[in-house]
């Protein structure tokens, strides 16, 4: 079993090429599995992420509407089209976990902020922790 942590990082890295390159989840993750074959550890296969992942990450991303327009209605000033694309990876991945009860909301933000710490720009944590702490 793999932490819970790399679970939501390679969420994260996989909505961040959805919004990227405005591509559909599940051919993302079919590509992913196939670098993977090819010898590339860089992310874990869409096999082994967890079912409650997976389902999470299909059933939010079929339903992207109502978890964006939840993240535009807690950005003062701009719209989740205008952040940046790991900012709203992170905010995507956090707001799904929470619309779908994945985990604790504390858990999730606190993740959510780290994960954003490690990847984004230096003050990105906190608009993420801005964002998710108002929902």
């Amino acid at each position: 079993m793999t932490s819970r942590r790399k679970q939501r990082v390679n969420a994260m890295l996989a909505l961040y090429q959805v919004f990227l390159l405005n591509r559909d989840i599940e051919d993302v993750f079919e590509d992913i599995d196939y670098i993977l074959k090819e010898g590339e550890p860089a992310f874990l296969p869409f096999s082994e992420l967890e079912e409650p992942i997976k389902t999470m990450l299909i059933d939010a991303y079929q339903h992207q509407d109502v978890v964006i327009d939840r993240i535009n209605e807690h950005l003062a000033e701009w719209d989740f089209v205008r952040l940046g694309v790991l900012e709203q990876a992170i905010l995507f991945l956090a707001v799904s976990e929470m619309v779908y009860e994945t985990a604790d909301r504390a858990i999730i933000i606190n993740e959510a902020v780290d994960i954003a710490k490690q990847y984004c720009d230096e003050d990105a944590f906190k608009l993420v922790n801005g964002v998710l702490d108002k929902l």
